[in-house]
C-alpha cells in the first residue's frame, strides 16, 4: 500500500486538492499509529479522534505539504476500544477511518 501512495504522490498528472490515498497503521495499535495521506496541493487540515459515542479525544491541526504526509496519532493514554479518526480540510475533503486500541 505504501508503494501505491508514493507512486501517486510523485506522478505529474493533474490532481484534485486531495487524493483519496489515506491509511493509518499499525491498526490495531497499543500506543501510537501513523496517519499517512497524499495531498494534491499544500493546505490546512484538521484531524479529530473521537470515541464511538462522538466524544472528542484528540484534535490536531496541520499544514500538509503537496505529496505524502505522515502524522503521528498517540492513543497511549486512551482506553482500549474503537475510535474514529476524521480528517477534514482544504476546501471539501472529509474522510474517516476506524482504529482500534488494544
Amino acid at each position: 500500500a505504501l508503494a501505491d501512495v508514493s507512486a501517486k504522490a510523485n506522478s505529474k498528472e493533474k490532481s484534485p486538492a486531495f487524493n483519496e490515498h489515506i491509511n493509518i497503521f499499525p491498526n490495531p495499535t497499543s500506543a501510537k499509529s501513523t496517519l499517512i495521506f497524499t495531498a494534491g496541493k499544500p493546505g490546512k487540515y484538521a484531524i479529530e479522534v473521537t470515541n464511538l459515542e462522538g466524544r472528542r479525544i484528540k484534535y490536531i491541526e496541520i499544514t500538509a505539504a503537496s505529496g505524502e504526509n505522515k502524522i503521528e496519532i498517540d492513543l497511549s493514554n486512551c482506553a482500549k476500544g474503537a475510535y474514529l479518526v476524521s480528517m477534514t480540510g482544504n476546501g471539501s475533503y472529509n474522510h474517516t477511518l476506524k482504529i482500534t486500541k488494544q
